[in-house]
């Protein structure tokens, strides 16, 4: 009887705490500021950022479309547009465009898919250097990589750091070793996914010869072995000049140093709402067949770390999870739409401070901005109304995450 007593008692306890901390959350959760963009564009994670203008100390937010209206624009902190520029010249160069980085007004970085190359544009849209790294990713053993999207590390755009992801290796082509069986094919690319470096540092770009640097071999090791498949596109963030790498697969942040590209700390992350983990895949218990329909199950279902900012204005990490919902489920079947999620703040010594939980019915975990201003939230509804789909509005919100 006791034991109940104290289990009630404990259950009580629990709910209240958990009830308080929601109410915590909507007490602070105040909005701080609201930004609106008439971007025409989608206002998704991957048709956004945002650049620091050090001449004139002004932040500048960009849309940029690479298949539709193939242009960039480019807007001041009041929503007027400031430039737009046009991607066709540079899609002769490159094809396809994978990403786009502004570093100052005539430094403008792109790189390609698939084919490993990278453009320098102006202002104008005007291609003043264009290189090839295809023939220097292929290492002394034939594999062969291919380069994901990137992030500047220093001040001129001289060095970038790109995630690389395995595609072939020449030596097995020529000698007639690849498997021929589709699932035996896909198991002999992951374990050679699992064993390949995770970044590709280039460095002297603007030099007649441009080096190739790898580092964090079989990242993959720290989480499962080699006979674990690990279906994700590469999660990593350059943040407060600190490199880090996350993974649906690990409750860890793997912070990296950028010099020698190895791991030089881990934090684990822990959420009042979630556990923070999902399981990959056994190569015994997977099929061709039901392999994209499990890894879709562990995107829509599974806590996981999400993306991770770092709050100039207030000088703390913002790290976003999503929440762990059960499956064949209404709230699993909408997707990302609907998962909650919440936002944990940390100080610079990643020391936990708040967890702040959203629902995900007014703004996306998905599309976010780092500003001098504070962590930008990209709003789903938003202000002004919509008049046409090419005239959308992107609204962010700004929210006062107390310290």
């Amino acid at each position: 009887m006791l034991k109940n007593i104290i289990f009630i008692i404990f259950i009580l306890s629990f709910w209240g705490c958990r009830s308080t901390e929601n109410e915590q959350n909507k007490k602070q959760l105040q909005i701080k500021k609201e930004y609106h963009f008439q971007s025409g564009v989608n206002g998704s994670r991957y048709h956004k950022k945002i650049f620091y203008d050090t001449k004139s100390q002004k932040e500048y937010v960009y849309f940029f479309d690479f298949v539709t209206d193939k242009a960039v624009k480019i807007f001041d902190m009041q929503g007027k547009v400031v430039q737009e520029i046009s991607l066709v010249p540079t899609l002769k160069v490159l094809q396809k465009i994978r990403d786009i980085q502004i570093i100052s007004w005539d430094t403008i970085i792109l790189n390609s898919q698939e084919t490993n190359k990278i453009a320098f544009i102006n202002r104008e849209g005007k291609v003043w250097k264009d290189v090839s790294l295809d023939t220097l990713l292929t290492d002394k053993k034939g594999n062969h990589f291919e380069l994901w999207n990137f992030e500047v590390l220093n001040a001129t755009g001289e060095t970038l750091i790109f995630p690389c992801g395995w595609r072939y290796n020449t030596q097995d082509i020529a000698q007639n070793k690849e498997p021929k069986d589709n699932f035996d094919h896909t198991r002999y690319f992951y374990k050679n996914e699992f064993f390949s470096p995770y970044f590709c540092k280039v460095s002297n770009l603007y030099g007649k010869k441009p080096t190739i640097e790898y580092g964090l071999y079989s990242f993959y090791g720290n989480m499962g072995n080699k006979d674990n498949l690990f279906l994700e596109l590469p999660s990593y963030a350059y943040v407060h000049k600190k490199l880090f790498v996350y993974s649906i697969y690990s409750d860890t942040l793997y912070q990296i140093n950028p010099e020698n590209l190895q791991i030089q700390n881990k934090i684990k992350i822990t959420s009042s709402y979630s556990t923070l983990r999902a399981n990959p895949l056994d190569n015994d218990n997977t099929t061709l067949s039901n392999m994209q329909e499990l890894s879709n199950q562990i995107g829509r279902t599974e806590g996981y770390i999400y993306d991770m900012e770092y709050d100039e204005k207030n000088k703390q990490y913002c790290v976003i999870v999503f929440h762990k919902i059960p499956l064949s489920t209404p709230q699993e079947k909408q997707g990302y739409e609907k998962r909650p999620f919440s936002v944990i703040i940390y100080d610079n010594s990643f020391k936990k401070l708040h967890e702040y939980l959203f629902d995900n019915k007014t703004h996306n975990a998905y599309s976010v901005l780092s500003s001098q201003a504070g962590i930008m939230f990209h709003r789903k509804k938003s202000t002004p109304k919509r008049k046409s789909n090419k005239n959308d509005f992107t609204t962010f919100t700004i929210f006062d995450f107390e310290k």
